[in-house]
């Protein structure tokens, strides 16, 4: 982000499931989805601290 890599998407809490609660602040890396490897189409919304989720769609 912006060049730098002070910012560190992932799940917040330490949890590497968290899909729906992401934290920019030393996030924890996310885990596969259950549905396994394969191509994804990936989304992610920024709203603010709490509200902020990825979208994995497996196609």
């Amino acid at each position: 982000m912006n060049d730098d890599w002070a910012v560190s998407w992932g799940g917040a809490n330490g949890d590497p499931s968290a899909y729906g609660d992401l934290t920019q602040n030393g996030g924890k890396d996310l885990n596969l989805p259950a549905a396994g490897a394969g191509t994804y189409n990936i989304k992610l919304y920024l709203s603010y601290e709490g509200a902020n989720k990825v979208v994995l769609t497996k196609q």
